[in-house]
């Protein structure tokens, strides 16, 4: 099954063109710092796409391994990108193309090959997360908000709750919040983003939704909050930076942290590398055994 795979990866940029691939096509993985187009369609039918940027077989699995175990992220190791590939496989419910249940089930190869490399090589690693990240940029502060509850918000909020903080946060739409686990909401005040509401004690504003810099400096003049630090989680990229008088602590400041400490940890990070190809070249030979009695070779 994997011989069908073909992806086309392509990294952000702002002065980069992407292409346009039909989604009858492919399927969009994204995340921000990457898309992944993956389709299951046999070469003949997907419409052409940047030559350099497709990738085919064994090594489209071996590729997705190493995007999938944070291998291919400024935050090496870093587990989000896991995550969000889960919630893509299992949140395609509505309009999907007609191979992707074929996807699921190598999908389901690639969940057990992360979570094996990652116990084997990566736990350490892994923890240097944007919510660990995050954690020690606001030790310090006592009352905190932050601005979203998505993904990245509930990532950052299991270290915040063992810090002790006091967490104001601030959501478009309130009643979003009833998706946050009761553990996680435990230590939170729930307010609406336009609510006309100054809570001047607080001291560090955590940015963890896509708003303009524009609508978050009109925000902090609406509220009058003015923190001591924020720590902008944002794609840098898609805005230009936020113009406050305070310190700022962005995406890049702590991917450039993380560089720091990356050499600490080449060791293991070669043998996860040395790892994901053997389990793709495993999974490339291997046998998927059918309820029928006959099977599919993938090689």
């Amino acid at each position: 099954m994997i011989e069908n795979l073909t992806i086309c990866h392509i990294k952000k940029s702002p002065t980069q063109a992407e292409p346009v691939l039909s989604l009858d096509e492919w399927s969009l993985f994204e995340t921000c710092q990457r898309k992944v187009y993956i389709s299951m369609m046999p070469e003949i039918y997907i419409s052409k796409a940047p030559t350099k940027s497709i990738i085919k077989g064994e090594e489209a699995y071996l590729t997705l391994l190493n995007i999938l175990c944070g291998l291919e992220s400024r935050v090496v190791g870093e587990t989000e990108v896991f995550g969000q590939f889960k919630i893509f496989v299992n949140g395609q419910s509505m309009r999907v193309p007609s191979w992707f249940n074929q996807f699921r089930r190598v999908a389901q190869d690639l969940i057990v090959d992360v979570k094996e490399i990652r116990n084997s090589y990566l736990a350490d690693v892994g923890l240097r997360s944007y919510g660990s990240l995050t954690k020690s940029s606001v030790s310090n502060c006592k009352q905190l908000a932050i601005i979203g509850g998505g993904q990245l918000a509930k990532k950052a909020l299991p270290y915040l709750n063992d810090g002790n903080h006091q967490i104001s946060m601030f959501l478009r739409s309130p009643s979003k919040a009833k998706q946050i686990p009761a553990r996680l909401s435990k230590c939170l005040e729930i307010y609406a983003l336009d609510e006309q509401i100054a809570l001047k004690s607080i001291e560090g504003l955590i940015i963890a939704a896509p708003l303009s810099s524009k609508q978050i400096e009109g925000w902090l003049k609406k509220t009058n909050i003015k923190p001591n630090i924020i720590v902008d989680l944002r794609d840098q990229s898609a805005d230009k930076a936020l113009d406050v008088d305070c310190r700022l602590v962005t995406l890049n400041d702590l991917f450039a942290e993380i560089e720091k400490t990356s050499a600490l940890f080449q060791v293991q990070i070669a043998g996860a590398k040395k790892h994901i190809i053997a389990l793709s070249r495993k999974r490339f030979f291997s046998c998927h055994f059918r309820p029928f009695g006959w099977e599919d070779i993938c090689a």
